[in-house]
């Protein structure tokens, strides 16, 4: 089930089917790096709290904080910031800066609070989660994912053959060719999911899992460094799936 943790009465931070901050109703969003995630989910987590630059760090880096420079926090604060107002303009002045104290506010809305108090507990939590979770988390995603672009191939195949006639030459042509880079698309998120999932197979164990193998070899940050590659074609390819979805429905006049 997907978590909505809300910022105000109708943006909320979703992991599912990518990373983002997303409207209500969920066609409007922008997608966040696996860092902005982190730190926007750990300043949700602590709302209305002054949070320093340093805990963030620990936060994101972990054991490897010390060795970072600190106000490369402020970078990732800036970029969610952008991608905040760009989703919803004024919605970035909720995200405060302590100055002269190296600390930021996340400032929740009262709807907000009551709504994220009526949801149950988190699941997922990609602060702690280990370089092995992290990447079943987005085969988790691509799953998700996948399975919506099967959904909506087969009702847009349905539509052209039951209700588009050879006498449709030209709306059939132009859904077939909406039809056809839905098909490419689910190809090559079928392939991004088989490299997931190989590596899954290969380093395991899955997230729930009681064991705890140390896997020799794994180097720090090699998954990291991937998944933010991955996370970009996601974001991508997503906003073209939701674009694809709204040509056909506006060509049909309802929703597919």
């Amino acid at each position: 089930m997907e978590i909505k943790i809300y910022i105000d009465d109708n943006c909320y931070l979703m992991s599912s089917p990518i990373y983002g901050i997303a409207k209500d109703g969920g066609i409007s969003y922008v997608s966040l790096y696996p860092a902005e995630y982190k730190v926007l989910d750990y300043l949700l987590s602590h709302h209305d709290q002054s949070v320093s630059r340093e805990e963030l760090a620990r936060c994101l880096w972990g054991i490897h904080a010390e060795e970072k420079e600190p106000r490369g926090i402020d970078t990732h604060i800036s970029a969610i910031r952008k991608k905040m107002e760009k989703l919803s303009e004024g919605l970035s002045k909720c995200l405060e800066t302590q100055h002269g104290f190296g600390a930021y506010i996340l400032r929740i809305t009262e709807k907000a609070a009551a709504l994220n108090a009526g949801q149950p507990m988190r699941t997922e939590d990609i602060s702690t989660a280990t370089e092995i979770e992290k990447m079943y988390m987005r085969m988790k995603q691509l799953e998700d994912m996948m399975h919506r672009m099967d959904v909506r191939i087969k009702k847009i195949s349905a539509y052209i053959e039951n209700e588009l006639s050879e006498k449709n030459e030209k709306e059939r042509e132009y859904m077939l060719r909406i039809l056809n880079e839905l098909y490419l698309m689910r190809q090559d998120f079928d392939k991004k999911y088989t490299g997931v999932k190989s590596f899954d197979d290969m380093y395991g164990p899955q997230m729930g899992s009681s064991e705890t193998t140390v896997h020799v070899g794994l180097r720090p940050g090699i998954v990291d460094n991937s998944l933010e590659e991955l996370d970009a074609w996601i974001g991508k390819s997503y906003s073209r799936y939701l674009e694809l979805c709204e040509m056909a429905d506006a060509e049909a006049g309802y929703s597919l």
